[in-house]
């Protein structure tokens, strides 16, 4: 039992630890009920140890940011989606669909966002926002740095079950080329992050923001629009912070992001 989960803790691609978790789910299948609870209790216990020991290592970001290199992303891609703390069915249940996620990972098609820039981002939105700490206040907010493309998204902003706790960011290599720049990439998933903070609820936009569009006449029809709008907001308000104006996807939005940068000072209250 210790052999078949301690192996998962030496993957550092998401090749090696999709075959580890299948090894896992073929032992657990060959066990008796009482057994799996076991295997899937040691699973969490050594879950907690690595995680403990590899977060770390990880660079902590002076503002309360955690850098996961790649090498440690597809184990903490594995931790977000099974749910650890749950019962042994659905912890099976959840390892049992981990290999088709690792089927949606192909080789980097084109570059990611790198180490300096994502520095440079989160510097903006904290400094001319205040954006980290009401994202993150307590517990740091992990960003996750994977050395691959994605088939459906460039990144991914996921959100925990536990809404005091922070988001965790996923940056991909971008799926094709000609597709946004790989610093607005990430400035719109912490536009997606301040939104959860803001409300703890994705159902509910933050104050004002139908107001707003209505100022810069946007049309938005679906709750999916004005959630991806405002997460657009925020990546040009962080924009428009000096250093940062040749990653804006167009010229207008170059030109309007001012409106943008004050309606999230608004929001944040950062004067």
């Amino acid at each position: 039992m210790v052999e078949e989960t301690s192996k998962i803790f030496e993957c550092k691609s998401v090749e090696e630890i999709k075959a580890a978790v299948a090894a896992l789910i073929l032992y657990a299948d060959g066990l008796e009920k009482l057994y799996r609870w076991m295997l899937c209790r040691h699973l969490s216990d050594k879950f907690t140890q690595w995680e403990q020991a590899a977060m770390q290592t990880a660079k902590k970001n002076a503002n309360n940011v955690r850098i996961v290199p790649p090498e440690h992303a597809p184990i903490m891609l594995l931790r977000s989606y099974v749910p650890l703390g749950s019962s042994p069915i659905d912890v099976l249940k959840s390892l049992k669909k981990f290999p088709a996620r690792c089927d949606e990972f192909i080789p980097p098609v084109c570059a990611a966002i790198t180490p300096a820039e994502i520095g440079r981002v989160l510097n903006a939105a904290q400094k001319e926002f205040g954006l980290i700490d009401i994202v993150a206040p307590n517990e740091p907010m992990n960003i996750l740095r994977f050395n691959y493309s994605h088939i459906t998204y460039n990144s991914l902003c996921g959100f925990p079950s536990d809404p005091e706790r922070p988001p965790t960011i996923f940056l991909f290599h971008r799926k094709e080329n000609g597709v946004y720049d790989p610093v607005f990439i990430f400035a719109h998933e912490l536009g997606h992050a301040l939104h959860f903070a803001l409300t703890r609820d994705l159902r509910v936009l933050p104050d004002g923001f139908d107001d707003f569009n209505v100022s810069v006449r946007t049309k938005l029809n679906t709750l999916e629009e004005r959630q991806e709008a405002f997460a657009d907001a925020v990546a040009m308000a962080i924009l428009s912070a000096k250093g940062l104006g040749t990653h804006f996807p167009t010229q207008f939005s170059k030109n309007i992001s001012p409106c943008f940068a004050r309606y999230i000072r608004g929001l944040t209250g950062k004067k």
